[in-house]
């Protein structure tokens, strides 16, 4: 009789644990000339990630949890006496569905895309100049890229739907007394209103809206 051969269970897959996502930043400094002005600063670019507090509270060894990982650019001048009194301008693009690609090279940046005398975009090669009439003499920048735009991504698991609205953009982040402000362009206009209205109202200090559409008495109140 031929031998019997011992049965073989098939190989269990063992669930690999995915990394945890991380902040991912880089830091560069530079010098533009603003106003005859040598004004040098520091970059920050990269994503952060933002978490957020499990309401379930049979969960609560889960801590916070990763929701989405937000790209950024920062400037901030160097050589600030007081930096609680500097001002900062959080950015946001309008569209909606717009990273803030547009307002950063396009007029608050220390660099911008080179255009055409009509303002028009030029034949490539395109070229990156520095830009005389940014705002960084007078106020740090902050430049946003709101869920599914840019660079920034809901992280796995989790619904991109779930932050496309102004309600997860921002978070309040105070700044040690620092004077804040927030810019908003076209759509971010109406959404610069209530995200002051719903959350900065303590800490902004002023708003900017960039656009051609008029805001509406309700509007602008």
């Amino acid at each position: 009789m031929p031998e019997e051969k011992p049965e073989t269970k098939p190989e269990e897959k063992k669930e690999e644990k995915k990394p945890e996502p991380k902040d991912n930043l880089v830091t560069t400094q530079h010098a533009v000339t603003i106003g005859g002005k040598e004004i040098r600063y520091t970059v920050t670019a990269g994503t952060m990630v933002m978490k957020e507090e499990t309401a379930d509270r049979e969960k609560e060894s889960e801590g916070e949890k990763p929701k989405a990982a937000f790209f950024f650019v920062t400037y901030t001048k160097d050589e600030v006496e007081d930096k609680a009194k500097r001002p900062l301008t959080f950015s946001f693009n309008g569209g909606p569905g717009s990273s803030s690609v547009w307002l950063h090279l396009g007029l608050l940046g220390p660099r911008r895309v080179v255009m055409s005398d009509e303002g028009q975009m030029p034949q490539p090669p395109f070229k990156l100049a520095d830009n005389e009439y940014s705002l960084l003499d007078s106020t740090d920048l902050v430049f946003i890229d709101p869920v599914s735009t840019g660079y920034s991504r809901p992280v796995e698991g989790q619904k991109a739907k779930e932050f496309h609205d102004f309600k997860h953009d921002v978070h309040p982040h105070p700044l040690a007394g620092a004077p804040e402000g927030n810019l908003g362009e076209i759509h971010s206009g109406f959404a610069a209103r209530e995200i002051i209205k719903s959350v900065f109202i303590p800490f902004i200090c002023g708003c900017f809206v960039v656009t051609r559409v008029p805001f509406s008495r309700e509007s602008a109140s």
